[in-house]
Formats: C-alpha cells, structure tokens, sequence
C-alpha cells in the first residue's frame, strides 16, 4: 500500500495500483472534509438536471458536458467521502485513477473514465454532439451519480 502525502484518517492508505491498470501517477489532489461530499454531490446533481434541460432543448453539446462534469462532481464527492481527498489534476482522468486507488472499484473508475473520455471531444473538436451521444452521457452520468447517492448514504 502506499501511503498519501501526509496521511488523512481513513484515507491514509492508498491501494496499490500498476502501469497495466492504467495508472498514470498520483496526480494533483488536495484533502477535502468527507463532510463536504453532500456539496459536491448536490452540484453534480445539479450538472445532471441542468444537462436534461438541455437534451429536451436539443442543446446536445451542452447536455454532453454538462454529463461530464455531474460525473466530475460526483467523483469528488465519492473521493471526499471514501478518502478525504478530490482530484485537483488538470487532467481529469487522474480523478478516475484517485477513485480507484482510495476505493479499489476498478469497475466504477472505467466508468468515469469511459465519461471523461468524451470531455476534450464535446469541447474541443468541431463536430456537433448528436442526441444518441448526449443521451448515452446523461446515461452514465445518471448511473454514477445514483451510485455515488449510495455510497453517501
């Protein structure tokens, strides 16, 4: 195992993860109060709701990333909770790889990653996002988001 910079409670240990595993490094991270999860958890709702809104008004790219980022925020309210720590990378998937080492749910880190993927497409390509797209991100963004309610409780 090895240990986060300083240590934070429960959060101290880190599993052990591999190149193989995808990993990439630790990353930027900070300590957030577990206490804290509920907040970011509200405003992944709120990215999630804000991203529905969009889809019924056929704003497709905008419903996308907002998906994205309620997965974002769910993240660190999932990390916040687990570990008392959230991502602070500029690259986002280090979010994914922080979430699988505090929690050691390989499937739950591919799902976020399988989100995050899309972030640089919907942003920054010229091709508009079609509603199939949009709708699988609401979808995932959905089922980690209700996982992350879970988790909380």
């Amino acid at each position: 195992m090895r240990s986060t910079e300083g240590g934070c409670g429960r959060g101290s240990q880190l599993s052990p993860l591999s190149w193989s595993d995808g990993w990439r490094g630790w990353g930027k991270r900070v300590r957030s109060n577990p206490a804290t999860a509920t907040v970011f958890l509200a405003k992944a709702e709120q990215f999630l709701a804000e991203g529905r809104s969009a889809f019924a008004s056929q704003h497709y790219d905008a419903a996308l990333l907002l998906a994205i980022h309620a997965g974002i925020s769910a993240n660190d309210a999932a990390t916040s909770h687990i570990g008392g720590l959230r991502s602070t990378d500029a690259d986002h998937l280090m979010a994914a790889d922080l979430l699988q080492s505090l929690s050691g749910d390989t499937d739950k880190a591919k799902q976020l990653r399988g989100l995050i993927g899309l972030k640089n497409e919907v942003e920054y390509e010229s091709a508009r996002t079609s509603a199939s797209a949009a709708t699988d991100g609401i979808a995932r963004a959905e089922h980690y988001v209700d996982w992350v309610s879970h988790l909380l409780r």
